[in-house]
């Protein structure tokens, strides 16, 4: 008794056995381009460096502006040799214009007639109204009173000049800079490092990869196989 194989039914129109079908596909989501988190932060650091700055310049500038009015209001000048109390518990400096470029000495004697003024501190001070530097110094106590003389006048005694201001102004500029300077770096860094994913980034649309082993060229019907 012998079997007969039915007649094969031509395939359906568009079957191509070689070819893998849409359901065998896989989409693939493209990869994002690399460096937009340092781009992102460069630029954030950028505008807090300018920000913070210019706000930090300004309140310490306000702030040295008040300090050096109290301090014009509360030094006094002297003419000739002068007795002086009420000073308080302080530490007062002995200024002289900058034209004397530190030749003038002073004495400053206490109630027991000693000399206290110390020669070892040192301050300058220069404003609308005054362009003063001190050598010597010396401390005061409440209810005392001292006796001050010079070699050349006038000077002034004052207390120490209002520098904290200025220190913070150039503080302010340079914390500012370098924290924009490294904002400016990593924006660098972000913007090469974006253009060159974006280069290397596949075209947009949808794109496809096939299983393993699904890497064969198509085959139309009727043809022989490869090798055959």
């Amino acid at each position: 008794m012998s079997y007969q194989q039915p007649p094969q039914q031509p395939p359906p129109p568009g079957y191509n056995p070689g070819q893998p079908g849409p359901a065998d596909r896989m989409p693939q989501q493209p990869d994002r381009p690399r460096g937009k988190r340092r781009l992102t932060w460069g630029i954030i650091l950028m505008a807090v460096g300018i920000i913070g700055g210019i706000a930090g310049a300004l309140i310490f500038g306000f702030s040295t502006a008040g300090q050096f009015e109290d301090f014009e209001d509360n030094t006094y000048e002297i003419q000739q040799p002068v007795t002086m109390d009420g000073l308080g518990d302080n530490q007062w400096y002995i200024y002289q214009t900058g034209a004397a470029g530190g030749s003038i000495t002073c004495e400053v004697t206490d109630e027991s007639g000693e000399n206290i003024v110390s020669d070892n501190m040192s301050s300058s001070v220069t404003t609308n109204n005054l362009d003063y530097e001190a050598g010597q110094s010396f401390s005061s106590e409440a209810g005392s009173t001292y006796q001050i003389s010079c070699s050349s006048y006038p000077v002034a005694i004052g207390g120490i000049a209002p520098l904290g201001g200025i220190f913070g102004i150039i503080g302010s500029v340079f914390v500012g800079g370098v924290i924009f300077l490294t904002g400016l770096v990593l924006t660098i860094i972000g913007a090469v490092v974006r253009s060159k994913s974006k280069r290397q980034m596949p075209p947009p649309g949808p794109q496809y990869g096939g299983y393993p082993g699904y890497d064969v060229p198509p085959q139309q019907y009727g043809q022989q196989p490869p090798g055959a």
